[in-house]
């Protein structure tokens, strides 16, 4: 009993899959029935096609390049009205059947009746467009053997003819017909046939067929579900052609023998009876089945060498080869190959799209969907909208993105890989910052990416749906190097290094140059210059360089001497190289020479199959030599050593920066507070951005909140200047000029735009720097935001920064005190920037800061980003240290400008209980020729009392060269006047 069942489950697990079999789904697919017979020496097929209709239901009967003897509806003659080859007919409740009688010459390139075979691949006879079941009855010359699809065929012999009956009870499409005196060759493997039909006898070459056959059987029987027919066929062809349908594959007779046909499209075309002539594609959605198809097959083939990444690699050259800007189409207006563009967008790229999904879904999840997937849609029309469907389910997931950007959606992402910061963070241990950024439109990707050391190999993955994305990593040793998707697992543009120079870049070009070195040789090149004419390259006697021009260049025979460094010397009857363009690396240089006219001729066909070489040569047509270019395999930078430089040809004005970064919520001005040509660069870019309708606000730091209400006076006119920095603390709470950046407040005072005061008091974050958070009370601790503290590259940074001003220690109790104060800063300024913002959302900020605030993003920017404003951009203004990528998104390089003349004593001054107390007198200052000393304490000036520094700063604010400042001082008890001055401009010290 156990054997029996055992049997029994064999069995069962064999048969094909029945798909659309209940009888409401059967009674709305239309059955035909045909009768054809064939006279080759006319090229003419005659015939009967018998329809029996669905109720209720609009049929479209396609009858194009046929003659039409009759048409009858239930016994009733009709005329039809030709609609492009096509009728329709509208089914009533009662049964109804369409007969039309039929005749057909075929003599052409697509569909052929001759002695020599029947080649009939579409539009033979009428058929109903759709699915529909086909009932094949044909008469063919006796010597001829004939296959259409079909589980099972009959033949019967009679008087000189074949009479051939395919059985085939599934839903297809307009069935084929190939006949010829074929030499047939048969196996049996697990309830299927394999049959060969070769037009020369070859059991050797069909057995091998077979053992390919059985081996993927047997794979995709595994990983999928069984083979759904009962047959499958190889078939030869007279014409060059490489096609699958249901049952059989149709091969040249040229390819036929070719080990790569055998082991490589084979698997591809038997796949297909799977997905594509088992699950039909719903053509009007978009073609899926050549993506899947090819990822399953093919690059299953490449990944068993351990090469996947290689052929993942290939699919992407040929994309940016073939597919260039304003050509591309999304996958779901893919139907079929008809140029190198739509195959590498459809195979290409559909391939991607499914390695992409299954690394996300894991192998598991993946072939439960598509096995899911082919389950419930054989023999029927599915769609990429039943495949996400299949995927979510299998998942549990929402995979309504991931099929909108990669399939409704024309293009790849543009991906830019960047070191912002290496740091060491301990002994023998190093902090790496990475970044990666995508061009508009944004992709939501998971990026694979790998660091080296000298001692340890780190694989992370980093998530990006925006303009950039940023990841810390630790490693253990010095680092050498980071790559981005070294096994191109994303599908992406390549880089400049990854994109090799290939034939497939110069067969995928257009509009380039060809240069005739030698008039004579015009009629050697002549089968080229055509070739390349109709890719509109245009031939030229002009000997241009490459660096004279931003076009594709293929230069007949010779090459300019300049440049004859770009390529080894060549051998064979015609050859081809190609090089990057030093000058402009997206362009190509290409070297052909030719021994004969002949010699091109003869090669030409075979170009289009050799895209993936460098160099090609050929002789009498056969290829001799073939190499493949070297590449950078995946995005990589160096992490030590690593030495960039920048063109200064097209430095950009202030105003094209202002243009660039208008559209953005937040734009960051990063400074040295102490700079004026700095403020003055500050100003130039609010002015455009006013003058340009931007209805902008300014954030700056170095006003603190509680001071908004008097920001707000002085902007509405209700304010003096004088009131207006004695009210706002100006001087005591900011130690840098204030005529830097009274430029840029009387522009926004004179055009009403908002100051906002970004800053948290300045008693709070003092108090934070001198005992930490704790150090706050209950209520300071409720008035301040939530610190963030996973950035480590940051707290790194700022403890360079820390360690670099020792005279600041005193002020601060240690680096963690000190880090704290930093982040509470940064946190209190988005804080206050995201408020706005949220409360006026018709604005942008522009936001005057410290460059450390905001330099790789990780300040500021990163905070408001956690708030949820991550449209914003920074610019930094005369970055100090050597420029990296990814700490701003651009810099400005100001000329130096005279400050404006400030009036300065020359003294060290601390407020004490006394009054104004002079700590310390500088050397050759107004202060010292005056005869000012140490412990002075200034109680007037120019007859004004003095009890605050910012009553002294008023006083010498209003001071220009050459004027006097008369001040009165309290020396040991007793009151001096002394006259400083006058003031010079050289005497200024900062």
């Amino acid at each position: 009993m156990p054997i029996l069942w055992a049997l029994i489950l064999i069995i069962f697990f064999s048969l094909p899959v029945q798909a659309g079999k209940d009888p409401e789904t059967i009674k709305k697919i239309a059955r035909v029935r045909l009768e054809a017979s064939f006279n080759t020496a006319q090229n003419l097929v005659r015939g009967e096609a018998r329809i029996e209709l669905p109720p209720h239901k609009v049929v479209w009967v396609d009858v194009s390049g046929l003659t039409l003897k009759k048409v009858t509806l239930s016994g009733r003659t009709i005329k039809p009205a030709l609609e492009r080859g096509r009728f329709r007919i509208l089914s009533t409740s009662a049964k109804q059947v369409l007969r039309v009688s039929f005749a057909g010459r075929f003599a052409g390139h697509k569909n052929k009746i001759s002695k020599k075979a029947i080649i009939l691949t579409g539009n033979w006879f009428p058929s109903v467009e759709g699915l529909a079941y086909y009932d094949l009855h044909v008469m063919v010359p006796q010597n001829f053997k004939a296959i259409a699809p079909a589980d099972i065929i009959k033949v019967k012999r009679r008087k000189g003819i074949a009479t051939y009956h395919f059985i085939f009870n599934h839903p297809q499409e307009a069935p084929p017909l190939i006949a010829a005196p074929y030499h047939y060759y048969e196996r049996r493997y697990r309830g299927v046939t394999l049959a060969a039909y070769f037009l020369k006898p070859n059991e050797r070459l069909a057995r091998a067929y077979f053992a390919t056959i059985e081996r993927y059987l047997r794979y995709y029987g595994k990983i999928l579900r069984p083979y759904p027919y009962r047959r499958f066929a190889v078939v030869e062809n007279f014409r060059q052609t490489g096609a699958a349908y249901p049952t059989f594959t149709l091969i040249g007779n040229r390819l036929l023998a070719l080990p790569f046909i055998r082991e490589t499209s084979l698997p591809h075309e038997l796949l297909h009876n799977w997905f594509g002539c088992g699950v039909y594609p719903d053509w009007e959605k978009g073609n899926w089945s050549e993506g899947l198809v090819t990822y399953l097959a093919d690059h299953h083939i490449a990944e068993e060498k351990g090469e996947g990444a290689l052929y993942r690699h290939r699919i992407l050259v040929d994309y940016q080869s073939y597919v260039k800007d304003g050509k591309d189409f999304p996958l779901k207006e893919f139907r079929s190959r008809f140029d190198k563009r739509s195959q590498a967008i459809g195979y290409g790229k559909g391939a991607l799209v499914f390695h992409m999904l299954r690394r996300r879904l894991g192998d598991d999840l993946f072939y439960q969907a598509l096995r899911n997937f082919y389950r419930k849609h054989l023999f029927t029309y599915a769609s990429w909208e039943d495949l996400r469907r299949a995927f979510e389910k299998a998942s549990g997931s929402s995979l309504e993105n991931f099929f909108r950007q990669w399939v409704e959606r024309p293009g790849l992402p543009k991906l830019s890989f960047f070191r912002e910061r290496l740091l060491k963070i301990g002994r023998n241990k190093y902090l790496v910052g990475l970044s990666v950024t995508q061009e508009e439109p944004f992709y939501e990707l998971t990026i694979p990416v790998v660091v080296t050391s000298e001692h340890e190999t780190k694989k992370t993955l980093l998530y990006l749906s925006g303009t950039r994305a940023r990841i810390d990593l630790e490693i253990k040793g010095k680092p050498v190097q980071a790559i981005l998707d070294p096994e191109y697992d994303l599908a992406r543009r390549l880089s400049e290094p990854e994109f090799p120079p290939v034939l497939s870049r110069l067969l995928g070009a257009e509009n380039g140059y060809l240069i005739l070195w030698r008039k004579r040789d015009i009629n050697i090149y002549r089968p080229l210059v055509s070739y390349f004419e109709k890719r509109h390259f245009r031939l030229e006697t002009n000997h241009f360089l490459p660096s004279e021009t931003r076009r594709d260049l293929v230069y007949l025979g010779q090459v300019p001497e300049r440049i004859k460094g770009l390529f080894p010397q060549l051998q064979g009857g015609f050859c081809l190289a190609v090089q990057e363009n030093p000058r402009f690396p997206e362009k190509v240089v290409v070297w052909a020479t030719a021994q004969s006219r002949g010699e091109i001729e003869r090669a030409l066909p075979k170009i289009s199959h050799l895209g993936a070489y460098q160099i090609v040569c050929t002789s009498s047509g056969r290829v001799v030599l073939k190499e493949k270019p070297r590449f950078s395999r995946g995005q990589r930078i160096k992490l030590t050593g690593d030495i960039r430089g920048t063109s200064l040809e097209n430095l950009w004005p202030v105003e094209t920066v202002a243009r660039a970064v208008s559209m953005q919520r937040v734009i960051f001005l990063g400074e040295r507070h102490d700079r004026y040509e700095e403020h003055l660069a500050q100003l130039a870019i609010i002015r455009w951005l006013h003058e340009n309708g931007h209805r902008i606000a300014i954030g700056l730091e170095m006003f603190q909140r509680p001071f908004q209400e008097i920001l707000d006076a002085y902007i509405s006119g209700r304010m003096s200047e004088e009131e207006f920095l004695r009210r706002s603390e100006y001087f005591k709470r900011w130690g840098f000029d204030w005529r830097f950046y009274k430029p840029i407040i009387d522009y926004a005072r004179k055009n009403k735009i908002p100051l906002v005061a970004l800053n948290i008091p300045a008693e709070i974050t003092d108090k934070v720097a001198k005992g930490g958070v704790k150090n706050l009370s209950p209520e300071e601790r409720a008035s301040v935001p939530e610190i963030d503290r996973s950035n480590l590259a940051y707290r790194e940074y700022l403890r360079q920064v820390y360690e670099s001003h020792p005279e600041k220690k005193r002020e601060i109790k240690d680096f963690e005190t000190f880090y704290e104060a930093q982040l509470l800063w940064d946190e209190g300024m988005a804080e206050s920037i995201v408020r706005y913002l949220s409360q006026h959302p018709e604005r942008q900020m522009v936001v005057l800061v410290g460059r450390a605030h905001v330099v790789y993003g990780y300040g500021i920017p990163s905070r408001i980003a956690r708030r949820g404003i991550e449209d914003y951009a920074i610019v930094l203004l005369s970055p100090g240290e050597s420029l990296a990528p990814g700490m701003a998104d651009y810099v400005l390089f100001p000329a130096p400008e005279k400050a404006p003349f400030s009036a300065k004593l020359g003294v060290l001054i601390e407020e004490t209980e006394e009054g104004l107390t002079i700590r310390k007198v500088l050397p050759n200052t107004p202060a010292h020729k005056a005869g000012l000393k140490e412990g002075d304490v200034i109680i007037k000036a120019d007859g004004k009392e003095i009890r605050s520094l910012t009553d002294l700063k008023l006083a010498l604010y209003a001071k220009k060269p050459g004027d006097k400042i008369k001040l009165v001082v309290l020396r040991k008890g007793h009151k001096k006047k002394i006259t400083v001055g006058p003031f010079r401009e050289h005497t200024e010290v900062r």
